[in-house]
């Protein structure tokens, strides 16, 4: 692409408005940092898949653990399996998830390992969406929301992160991370522009939410990352 206009045709004006803006309006330079923008948002998008399924995977054991102590059943995203705190503070979520859930059971095809089987529990926890966990800790929530956040902290969520905190600075240093990794989760799933995110912040959230699960956890998640590796690519740093 040579002109500003064919890039424009390309991407879409409000699109590259941004890359232009931060190369002074060089057309080449602009679809250099696109480019390298595209890289990054894939090696975030890998590490974010990491902390999402070890801190779902942790809070879900939690929340099983807790319903089985109060004399539910484990799978707790079953019909009638839902604690009336859990189910007030996220069972439209939870309803959402099954019926996704139930969803993809029927569109197995007839040679898949689990046709004509009913959706698990295990199914419906992948239907749940990065933010359906981030709101059950309630980093922003007010109010009544918050009052059950707390409460389900303290009766439910806190062993799920042993290294916190256990009392509600744990919840608000857990829920704030969430928050944040929530945020640049969606910037990177819509292809937004990453071009002012910290990422070595970003990775600090990543890996302190892991710490606070288990001591191992981020050496494992960042043992084939390429964030900080495509982050020196930065066209802007050898400009």
């Amino acid at each position: 692409m040579n002109t500003i206009a064919d890039v424009e045709h390309l991407l879409g004006r409000a699109r590259l408005a941004p890359y232009l803006a931060a190369t002074g309006g060089d057309v080449a330079a602009a679809e250099d940092l696109y480019h390298w923008n595209t890289m990054l948002a894939g090696a975030i998008h890998a590490q974010l898949c990491h902390v999402e399924v070890l801190v779902r995977n942790a809070m879900d054991r939690a929340l099983s653990d807790w319903c089985h102590a109060e004399g539910h059943p484990r799978a707790w995203t079953q019909a009638q399996s839902t604690p009336e705190l859990l189910y007030k503070a996220s069972g439209k979520a939870i309803l959402l998830a099954r019926g996704r859930a139930a969803g993809s059971a029927h569109a197995r095809d007839k040679n898949h390992h689990r046709h004509g089987e009913a959706p698990t529990h295990d199914d419906v926890i992948a239907q749940l969406t990065f933010g359906n966990w981030s709101f059950l800790l309630g980093a922003t929530a007010r109010g009544l929301e918050k009052r059950r956040a707390q409460e389900l902290w303290t009766r439910a969520l806190s062993p799920a992160f042993p290294n916190a905190y256990q009392d509600d600075r744990g919840r608000m240093f857990v829920g704030q991370r969430m928050e944040r990794l929530r945020n640049l989760r969606n910037r990177v799933s819509h292809h937004e522009n990453l071009i002012s995110v910290n990422v070595d912040h970003r990775l600090r959230d990543m890996n302190t939410l892991l710490s606070s699960v288990r001591s191992d956890y981020p050496a494992w998640a960042m043992s084939r990352s390429r964030v900080r590796v495509v982050a020196k690519l930065d066209p802007r740093l050898s400009s």
